[in-house]
C-alpha cells in the first residue's frame, strides 16, 4: 500500500563547550507490504496513513509436490525459491484496477499513485507440468529415498542431507556447490564476531576518550590510541577463538593463526624492550 514514510534526522552542533543535537523529520511516500502507524509520527495531522492493510502478503504451498515420480518432504518444498512473476496478458481491466509492470493496481492513475492505493502482484516457485506459464522446471535432489518420498539422508557424523538445486547437477557439482556456500557462510559469520568483540571494547573503553574531551589535541591522539588498541585486541581474540577452532582437524594452519593472534602482543614486547635498552644507554 501507498503510504507516508517518516524519517528521522539528527545532527549535532558544537556550542561553545557543548554539545546540542538538532532533530528533525522528513516524510515521503513509498509502497510498503506492512501498515505503517501514523498515529506515532511527530506532524501526524498532515502525513496521515489509512488504518488498514486491504491485502497482506501471503504464501501458499502446495502439500503434494513431486520431482519424477517421487514425493518431495516438506523440508525440501520450504527450500525451492526461485519465484517468478506471473505476467498477466490484459492491461486494463476496470476503472479502478489497472495492470502497470505486471502488477494489479487498484488505482485510478497507477503513474501517479495517492496515499491508501494498493498494488498486488503473484509469484510462483517450482513450475511442473506444461502450462502457459512455460517449460518445468528441472531440479537435483540429494536425499533419501523412502518408499515414494525423498527425505533426509543421515550421515555418519549425525548430519542430514536434504538439498534441492534448479538444474541438473551431478551429485559433485552439487556438493561442491554446498562447501562455497557454508566456506562463505562460516568466514561472514567470523566476521560478524570480530565486529561485535570491537564494538564492544569500543564501549567499554569510550571512558577514556572522555575524561580529555575538553582538550582538543589532546582528545584527538587518546582516540587514535584507543581506536588502534580496540583493533588491536579484538582482531587478537578473534584470530584465536578462530584458531582453536582449526586446532583439531588441520593444526597447522590452526596453529598459524594462533601465531598470528599473538604476533601484535611480540611485537610490542619487543619493541618495549629495545626502547627500555636504549634508554639504559643513553644513562650509561
Amino acid at each position: 500500500m501507498y503510504q507516508w514514510v517518516e524519517y528521522e534526522h539528527k545532527r549535532e552542533v558544537q556550542e561553545m563547550d557543548q554539545t546540542r543535537t538538532e532533530v528533525s523529520y522528513s516524510y515521503s511516500k513509498e509502497w510498503k507490504d506492512h501498515l505503517v502507524d501514523s498515529n506515532s509520527f511527530e506532524q501526524r495531522s498532515q502525513y496521515a496513513n489509512p488504518d488498514l492493510m486491504p491485502v497482506k502478503p501471503d504464501t501458499k504451498v502446495a502439500k503434494d509436490v513431486l520431482i519424477g515420480s517421487f514425493y518431495l518432504s516438506p523440508h525440501l518444498i520450504e527450500k525451492i525459491s526461485n519465484f517468478k512473476k506471473f505476467e498477466p496478458s490484459h492491461t486494463n481491466i476496470s476503472r479502478f484496477l489497472n495492470i502497470k509492470q505486471h502488477m494489479f493496481y487498484q488505482s485510478p492513475d497507477p503513474n501517479n499513485p495517492q496515499v491508501g492505493d494498493v498494488r498486488v502482484w503473484f509469484e510462483y516457485a517450482g513450475l511442473s507440468g506444461q502450462s502457459n506459464l512455460g517449460p518445468p522446471d528441472v531440479a537435483s535432489v540429494i536425499g533419501r529415498q523412502s518408499r515414494n518420498m525423498i527425505t533426509a539422508f543421515q550421515t555418519k557424523s549425525g548430519d542430514e542431507l536434504e538439498i534441492i538445486y534448479l538444474g541438473r547437477l551431478t551429485a559433485e557439482e552439487i556438493f561442491r556447490q554446498e562447501k562455497t556456500s557454508n566456506v562463505l557462510l562460516s568466514w561472514g559469520l567470523r566476521f560478524l564476531g570480530w565486529v561485535l568483540i570491537f564494538i564492544a571494547f569500543t564501549l567499554t573503553t569510550n571512558f577514556i576518550s572522555a575524561i580529555v574531551s575538553w582538550i582538543p589535541i589532546l582528545r584527538d591522539i587518546v582516540a587514535l590510541g584507543v581506536l588502534i588498541m580496540c583493533l588491536s585486541l579484538s582482531i587478537s581474540i578473534s584470530l584465536t577463538v578462530i584458531a582453536f577452532g582449526w586446532l583439531w582437524y588441520r593444526p597447522l594452519f590452526g596453529a598459524t593463526i594462533l601465531a598470528l593472534a599473538v604476533l601484535p602482543f611480540v611485537l610490542a614486547r619487543i619493541r618495549n624492550s629495545q626502547t627500555r635498552a636504549s634508554r639504559a644507554d643513553r644513562m650509561w
